[in-house]
């Protein structure tokens, strides 16, 4: 389902075809698949002694026990007249938390379906275990001209050790059909309705909506008073298109109001005190972040799990489990919980009132993010998890956590390990927290000396940190660590790497924008960002130092590169759309020369794809921005291949603009800030809630083995192919529509 069943219901089909076609399905892979009175079966159990794939890693890293398919052959039949696979699925109760069933469309016509990436084709059902539910997925954007199959999936993903004897799931009533009128997927337009954040807007905050109905004036209808506000629309122009902006920022009175223009009303929302709007975000985010907790029971979404999962060093062996997992998929991020840890704390300063729930779920992960040290710079750091284990060390489903000693990793964790004892009131635990904080401290220097910028093991999320953000780290870190302490060695040690930090911002006047950070000193490459992004970590830097008892002629040069970044972040604002999405950066076409600082640069940026087969489609995607000069574009959306969406770099980057906001006390980057998340909250292109659970119209993420959860963030909007423009297609689909604590870290973080 892409929304709330009742939208769904409201779409007639024009033309239906029952399935299957010409030929009986058949089974594929695990269990087996059974027809009875025109329902089939597909029953399978849920662990095995074996991986299903070949060549799956011996260690189980990314594995589950294979699936049940029902293949249903096409023979490369012409269906580009149906855009909506239906049917009704029933799981039947056998003890798994989260039924859920993945769809396939195959094609080898003009677009061969699946892509390279595995990305495209595919959607994926949550189940509720017990009742029939009803799927239904529109694909208006596949090409389905030369169709080999229709395939449906049962994931086999373990039982927690439980022994059921089979999963199961009824199948009935498949049929594709045609809709006239299919959700919107993909560019900027939003047509002949309004975009507007579904889910209300804070008093103090900017209240625009967008449309391309002509309208000279809008009105605000105050539901409680039954008062109506004219107010006008303002035209504008994005890529030779018109667009309308309603701008309802002096309507500043809390209450209950609606938006008209036209013959368009919109649903009813709410104006908050930023207070009140932070809190209702904060409550939402955290029913999502409790959810994914790992090693605990979870009620509705899992019990006890992945005690199982282990990590070893020097003969010393830890269970890996604790935190938060870090999506749909199970895998586990220690530093990604680090990251939700603190910005859990972070966030009482802006709900008070929920500030016990918040100041528990921190320290859940705090717990779990001191438990991983080994105490010698080395702690287990990541596992690729996609099943339920049997929770007994020593059985085939086990898997070993990654571990390593690595500079960034611990300037950061020493970073949050003092911000966390900042904020904490229990004597015992702030002593564990800053013990710790100056130890990895200590660390990361010594490794850093010794290694300079190294690679992490290949999964981790901070594989592609460049130099200027190790000193980013190191700064806050620093400047975190002598607020604790008030020990002057601190204020010597954040001396080297501010002057990284400083030389690494391209402040050429001459440049058509600067002020934006670069990989490093040599100013050759702007620092991008693809999927995982930690922007943010530039701006909470630059504010810190202004915190430090600095000299004049640091404090002079430290307040410069806050006022250019500033300027950079307004300069790239002017490019974005009416919707206000902040653009994702500056890129330089000579990045795609072939050198061996570009090949690097891109085996970091880009996992799973390769430079040279990619080189057409890297300048493609940079010439789709837009071009200001001296071989340099602004574009709206990264240059990415396999890991796409948008939500974790913009909300990173809103991060940093409202750090600088604070610093500066400037209205203007604020304003920039409150739109990144009014964007997420439906005022974008698809008029959608990006927050499950928030507001009207929310889009239903890849929930994966969660199961559906209010609160919910996927990893955000994507594009097609080298397009510059958004593209949310209504498959539920990795990686763009998986949950990720990412996302939902990166909203709390930008507030």
């Amino acid at each position: 389902m892409r929304y709330l069943h009742d939208e769904m219901a409201a779409k007639i089909p024009t033309s239906v075809l029952a399935l299957p076609v010409d030929t009986q399905p058949r089974h594929v892979g695990r269990g087996r698949l059974t027809e009875q009175d025109g329902t089939w079966i597909l029953s399978a159990p849920p662990t095995h002694n074996d991986w299903a794939a070949h060549n799956s890693p011996p260690d189980g890293d990314y594995c589950n026990f294979g699936s049940a398919t029902m293949v249903i052959d096409l023979g490369g039949r012409d269906l580009s007249a149906y855009n909506r696979l239906t049917f009704s699925a029933f799981a039947v109760d056998t003890g798994i938390p989260a039924p859920m069933l993945y769809c396939g469309i195959q094609n080898s016509g003009r677009h061969p379906i699946p892509d390279a990436f595995g990305r495209s084709g595919t959607h994926q059902a949550s189940l509720v275990t017990g009742q029939w539910c009803e799927v239904i997925w529109e694909f208006p954007e596949l090409c389905a001209d030369r169709c080999d199959a229709i395939t449906i999936s049962m994931p086999l993903n373990g039982d927690f050790g439980r022994g059921f004897p089979d999963t199961t799931v009824y199948l009935r009533d498949i049929a594709l059909s045609h809709i006239n009128n299919p959700e919107p997927c993909r560019g900027w337009e939003c047509g002949d309705t309004v975009a507007y954040s579904r889910a209300g807007y804070a008093a103090d905050a900017p209240k625009i909506a967008v449309t391309q109905m002509a309208c000279d004036t809008f009105s605000i209808i105050d539901r409680t008073s039954g008062q109506i506000i004219d107010l006008p629309a303002k035209q504008v122009e994005f890529l030779t298109k018109p667009y309308f902006l309603l701008d309802f920022s002096a309507v500043n009175t809390c209450g209950i109001y609606a938006l008209r223009a036209g013959d368009y009303t919109s649903d009813d929302f709410p104006i908050m005190t930023r207070e009140a709007f932070d809190t209702a975000l904060a409550e939402k985010l955290l029913t999502f972040i409790s959810a994914e907790r790992c090693g605990c029971d979870v009620p509705g979404h899992h019990p006890p799990c992945h005690a199982d999962i282990v990590a070893e060093h020097n003969g010393v062996i830890k269970s890996y489990c604790g935190g938060w997992h870090d999506a749909g998929d199970l895998s586990q991020q220690t530093l990604q919980s680090a990251e939700t840890a603190i910005a859990l704390s972070r966030a009482v300063g802006h709900a008070p009132s929920i500030r016990d729930r918040l100041q528990a779920e921190s320290r859940w992960g705090m717990d779990f993010v001191l438990s991983m040290r080994f105490g010698d710079g080395y702690r287990a750091t990541s596992a690729g998890i996609t099943r339920w284990t049997d929770g007994i060390i020593g059985t085939m489903d086990d898997c070993y956590a990654r571990v390593h000693n690595h500079a960034f990793e611990n300037y950061l964790f020493s970073a949050i390990e003092a911000q966390a004892a900042l904020d904490e009131t229990d004597a015992d635990r702030r002593d564990a927290l800053m013990n710790a904080a100056r130890e990895d401290f200590a660390f990361a220097e010594e490794r850093y000396a010794a290694y300079g910028r190294e690679l992490p093991i290949f999964f981790e999320h901070s594989y592609s940190s460049p130099r200027s953000l190790y000193a980013a780290a190191a700064i806050v870190s620093a400047v975190s660590l002598y607020r604790l302490t008030k020990d002057n060695a601190y204020l010597h040690a954040v001396q080297p790497h501010t002057s990284v930090l400083l030389a690494s911002q391209m402040r050429d006047t001459a440049q058509p924008i600067s002020g934006y950070f670069c990989r490093d000193e040599s100013l050759s490459v702007p620092v991008h960002f693809t999927h995982q992004s930690r922007e943010y970590l530039y701006g909470e830097a630059l504010a810190a130092l202004m915190t430090l008892p600095l000299d004049d002629t640091v404090k002079a040069k430290v307040q410069n590169a806050i006022d250019t970044y500033a300027n950079y972040f307004k300069t790239l604002y002017s490019y974005a759309s009416p919707y206000g999405m902040i653009p994702a950066g500056v890129y330089a076409l000579s990045e795609t020369d072939d050198t061996p600082d570009n090949r690097d640069i891109f085996s970091l940026c880009h996992l799973f794809a390769d430079f040279d087969d990619t080189l057409s489609s890297q300048k493609a995607q940079i010439r789709a921005g837009v071009s200001i000069g001296g071989g340099l574009y602004v574009k709206q959306f990264p240059v990415w291949f396999s890991f796409r969406g948008n939500h974790a770099i913009l909300l990173s980057q809103a991060a940093s603009i409202r750090a600088l906001a604070r610093i500066g006390n400037d209205p203007e980057l604020h304003a920039i800030a409150d739109r990144q998340t009014a964007f997420l909250l439906g005022c974008n292109p698809f008029c959608q809630s990006m927050v499950y659970g928030l507001g009207s119209r929310c889009a239903e993420p890849y929930f994966a083995l969660l199961g559906r959860c209010e609160g919910a963030v996927p990893v955000g909007i994507q594009t097609d192919g080298d397009l510059d423009e958004p593209f949310w297609p209504c498959g539920i689909n990795a990686t763009y529509k998986e949950v990720w604590m990412t996302s939902a870290t990166a909203l709390l973080r930008s507030m």
